[in-house]
């Protein structure tokens, strides 16, 4: 699930569980085009306004981008990645350009997204389960803050 409003246009990107992205024009006060009607639902939606690119997960393990320099905004690519559960997490550094992604089921990917204009060309370079190790860790580092 996730929002992000556009000031120059007036429009506001969400997706959500219900399987729907939508855009929404603030004016208008509704929905003005459903773009894409997934098999599973969203989790995730960040933007890069640099780019003008959104990157949407779902609860299927896909990572897909999409372009909103045009209106309706469309699909540049979409990676499925080697979990097949729900995206939880995801965040995109756009200096080494890589995309990480973490899932329901503890695993966590690093994908590489390459330059704007080459997204076609996405993969991912590893994945690995966090395991109990991690969870302890942050659970001793919680427990000495309390």
């Amino acid at each position: 699930m996730g929002i992000y409003y556009d000031s120059k246009t007036g429009y506001i990107y969400s997706c959500s569980s219900d399987k729907k992205f939508l855009v929404s024009e603030i004016n208008f006060q509704g929905s003005v085009t459903e773009v894409v009607t997934g098999s599973h639902g969203f989790t995730n939606l960040l933007c890069d306004k640099k780019n003008s690119r959104f990157f949407l997960t779902n609860e299927a393990g896909v990572v897909s981008i999409y372009s909103y320099a045009q209106f309706p905004p469309t699909l540049l690519t979409s990676v499925q990645t080697s979990s097949k559960n729900s995206i939880r997490a995801l965040h995109v550094d756009f200096r080494k350009m890589y995309i990480f992604t973490g899932t329901a089921d503890g695993k966590l990917g690093v994908l590489e997204l390459g330059l704007p204009g080459k997204e076609r060309f996405v993969k991912e370079l590893t994945s690995f389960d966090s395991g109990k190790r991690v969870n302890n860790f942050f659970l001793k580092k919680f427990k000495s803050i309390f």
